[in-house]
């Protein structure tokens, strides 16, 4: 588990580096002088002073800043940031997180190009890698989560009785498990590079759009794209995943105002949640 917490600080790190960098980068091009760029914060273990800024390396790994000329006013330098028109000041500003999408779009165009899992119909069978079916989303309390099936893990076989049935598709879950409802079904599980079985009780009257086993399956196989097609495919993601993420906040204020409570399976999580969603991710792979 360590590795993973490691992992998972210190790209949340990387990512207020990037985040900083692109304040930093602008205000540069706008002729805003900056006086510091530092990694993590004070007190300074070493620093160098290229030009006019000093660049930093500090004691307490929990971030970066840059410390612009003029940030707070009362200063009458031109090069102050509060002398540049409103529109520069705008910019600067909304650089840091312009930088999350830039960064965004280069990770997902690589992992485009390396082969990504891809959400694909059970109808489609032509050049397809190692289609599976895998886990989207759990529903708390329910029997695939009591079992100890996690998000990501992949069905390979189900088993009840005398029958078994080898899993590539969503439709063969869904109609084996309603075929076996209220009665003991095993899971051929594949996590990562493990394999194990688990075994659960499909429920006969299950909570409204919650499903017998509880879970949301997606059928997926490995696809990439070739070096000029990569990139557009990380916008074209990068885009996707931005409109999922506005529209489930917009869901989450929508239920809050209309007093519906937080939607069913969102949860709110910290740092703690964040280290746990990384450890899951890992299971996939690199990529």
């Amino acid at each position: 588990m360590l590795p993973i917490i490691l992992i998972a600080f210190f790209s949340l790190i990387m990512l207020v580096i990037i985040h900083e960098f692109g304040h930093f980068i602008v205000a540069k091009k706008f002729g805003v002088r900056v006086d510091e760029f530092g990694v993590f914060f004070p007190p300074r273990l070493f620093g160098k002073k290229i030009g006019e800024t000093m660049y930093s390396l500090n004691l307490l790994p929990f971030g970066a800043f840059v410390r612009v000329y003029g940030e707070e006013g009362g200063v009458e330098d031109m090069r102050a940031f509060s002398k540049k028109p409103i529109w520069q000041r705008s910019l600067i500003v909304l650089a840091g997180v312009v930088s999350f999408w830039m960064v965004a779009v280069i990770l997902l165009s690589i992992v485009m190009g390396l082969g990504v899992p891809t959400a694909v119909s059970d109808d489609e069978n032509g050049g397809l890698l190692n289609p599976r079916v895998q886990i989207a989303a759990l529903s708390h309390g329910s029997p695939a989560e009591s079992s100890g099936i996690k998000l990501g893990d992949t069905i390979r076989q189900l088993r009840s009785l005398n029958q078994e049935l080898e899993i590539n598709k969503v439709g063969e879950v869904q109609g084996f498990v309603e075929k076996y409802k209220g009665q003991e079904v095993v899971l051929n599980i594949e996590r990562g590079k493990e394999a194990f079985t688990v075994s659960l009780t499909p429920r006969s009257n299950p909570p409204a759009g919650e499903g017998a086993m509880g879970v949301a399956l997606v059928r997926t196989a490995v696809k990439s794209y070739p070096w000029y097609l990569a990139p557009i495919q990380g916008i074209k993601a990068t885009g996707e995943l931005t409109w999922t993420i506005i529209k489930g906040f917009g869901q989450i204020i929508q239920n809050l105002i209309l007093g519906k409570g937080v939607p069913k399976g969102v949860e709110f999580m910290g740092p703690v949640g964040i280290v746990s969603l990384v450890a899951q991710v890992s299971q996939l792979g690199i990529v």
